[in-house]
């Protein structure tokens, strides 16, 4: 006699389940320290590929904003250096890269949304 077993098949993302694929979403911008530009494009091709999650989509678009933000609050800082307040200003930014993401995915693994301070909203 066969025994039916109910196989519970959750949906996973790149083999993950959700919270820790939206986790590794947010740490995947470290990426771009070890392979420049990777901490740009990881975090997108993540959330390109399954933005039909709408959890997914939520915390795809806030790192999304966040990083066109960073690379706007870059260029601006950067020309900034002639006042030498860019200086000062792309040290700021440097801290917020790394804290920012931090906190971002412990508040994924929290289950809630954390927005990026200092987001211009593109998405």
């Amino acid at each position: 006699m066969e025994e039916t077993q109910n196989i519970n098949q959750e949906i996973t993302f790149w083999g993950m389940d959700q919270r820790t694929f939206i986790v590794i979403m947010h740490l995947s911008q470290f990426a771009g320290y070890l392979v420049p530009l990777l901490g740009l494009i990881l975090p997108i091709v993540m959330w390109a590929t399954n933005n039909d999650d709408a959890l997914i989509d939520e915390h795809g678009k806030n790192i999304i904003n966040w990083l066109i933000s960073l690379i706007i609050y870059t260029i601006i800082s950067a020309i900034l250096t002639v006042l030498v307040i860019g200086i000062f200003l792309l040290i700021v930014l440097s801290v917020f890269a790394i804290v920012f993401p931090i906190i971002g995915a412990v508040k994924a693994g929290d289950n809630k949304v954390w927005k990026y301070p200092l987001t211009i909203k593109f998405f």
